[in-house]
């Protein structure tokens, strides 16, 4: 996933989309989504191969309630850590399987 060229746009667009679920009014929205992949060597080699996406944001919300702002901001969250969006009033089941 961390050599798709478009992982930084998708997570942009969760970022935005997270808001726009929540209501949340805002203008002025930047930032910048960064992949790195890196590769260790020597005393690092046991870390072997990986890819990191950083987001930073910035936006200003349109007045003083900011609520819909962070459960924007945590729906993001939810994405990244590959949590699907839930609507209201529905339960998500675990994939987990039972040991025999």
């Amino acid at each position: 996933m961390g050599t798709d060229p478009f992982l930084a746009d998708v997570a942009w667009s969760w970022l935005v989309d997270g808001l726009a679920s929540r209501g949340a009014r805002y203008s002025a929205p930047s930032g910048t989504a960064t992949r790195i992949i890196s590769t260790g060597y020597g005393e690092l080699a046991r870390q072997g191969s990986g890819a990191k996406i950083e987001l930073r944001a910035s936006w200003t919300p349109a007045d003083s309630d900011v609520t819909a702002h962070v459960e924007g901001w945590g729906e993001l969250l939810c994405m990244l850590a590959g949590l699907p969006p839930a609507g209201e009033g529905v339960t998500l089941l675990s994939a987990r399987r039972t040991r025999t």
